[in-house]
């Protein structure tokens, strides 16, 4: 058996009471198979719940459940969508989006394609139903990317960050017509970023509206482990990883957004630097996950033009030992 666990903080408090879920995975996936790389949205009314399937590879699954059963403790019972595009990411649908489907997206690996899957009535278990996967149109070619080399003051030749593969590696922000989303490509024949605005979704029609890539200080870094968040207004921010080894600059966390604009082919702002390296050699794991999130502001109603972003990502702090940063960035 496989336990997938949700928990729900029942006040506004981490330290209070917590609705607590186990779900046996096995149960939908199969005896012996493994639910691996889960992810979490959320709609206006639904937690959307993904995870690859393993033993043997069989796609993603999707599942969602109503908030209301899950922010008051009720049980449930929901349908599981099986076989679809590998590592699906749901989207964070925004505030004021009202979208009546779900949007989540895939990239899957060495592709240079983008798969995308509209969820209708993600509350409902009776009505709720999945149509695609949609090709997005305009993608340009994009392949998997190289380990991330790090600085030979503080590590030995051959010790990488591993920069994963393209695979969308956090949720989505979906806002109306519009989805936001990044991953990592070799664009430059090394770790390299690269965002997207997909527009169409409510034509059905998803359409690349614009994609640019993005790095730590240009041609001489690896940049990867990406994440990008965008308010109502289309104000957005990215997040990711960056090693300088030509200058000497440790695995760092980065931060830009598009205050001046799109930020084409653009360099960001070196946020927290690592104090060490790893010192293994050979392709070490890198942190899966970074995160980009829209602070949702103060009051009991959310603070639509709070224009601030909250980024966490990996740091080594000592030789080989690895940590979260966390940092709080203001538009």
């Amino acid at each position: 058996m496989q336990y997938l666990g949700i928990a729900v903080s029942q006040t506004n408090s981490p330290t209070g009471n917590w609705w607590i879920y186990f779900i046996n995975t096995n149960g939908f996936t199969g005896t012996g198979s493994f639910y691996d790389y889960p992810m979490l949205g959320q709609t206006q009314d639904a937690v959307l719940f993904t995870a690859n399937i393993f033993n043997p590879f069989t796609g993603s699954s999707l599942f969602s459940v109503a908030k209301a059963r899950l922010y008051n403790g009720f049980g449930f019972g929901v349908p599981v969508y099986l076989g679809l595009a590998a590592t699906l990411e749901p989207p964070h649908q925004l505030l004021t989006d009202q979208n009546g489907y779900a949007w989540l997206a895939a990239a899957p690996g060495g592709s240079s394609v983008i798969d995308m899957y509209a969820m209708a009535f993600p509350a409902n278990p009776t009505d709720t139903a999945v149509y695609g996967p949609y090709n997005v149109a305009g993608v340009a070619g994009y392949g998997i990317p190289p380990g991330a080399a790090q600085p030979s003051s503080c590590a030995p030749a051959g010790a990488l960050l591993d920069s994963l593969d393209n695979r969308f590696q956090n949720q989505g922000t979906q806002n109306g017509d519009l989805y936001y989303q990044t991953h990592t490509t070799s664009d430059f024949g090394v770790a390299t970023p690269r965002y997207y605005i997909i527009s169409g979704l409510l034509s059905f029609a998803p359409t690349v509206a614009v994609q640019n890539d993005f790095y730590g200080a240009g041609t001489t870094t690896n940049d990867w482990n990406p994440s990008i968040a965008s308010d109502v207004n289309g104000n957005f921010a990215v997040n990711w990883s960056s090693t300088d080894p030509t200058n000497g600059v440790r695995a760092s966390m980065y931060f830009a957004d598009n205050k001046t604009g799109n930020p084409a082919n653009s360099t960001g702002t070196n946020i927290f630097q690592s104090a060490s390296c790893y010192t293994g050699v050979g392709t070490s794991r890198w942190g899966d996950y970074s995160q980009t999130t829209l602070d949702p502001g103060p009051g009991t109603q959310s603070n639509l033009g709070t224009k601030i972003f909250w980024i966490t990502n990996e740091t080594i702090p000592s030789a080989s030992f690895w940590s979260t940063e966390v940092a709080k960035v203001p538009f």
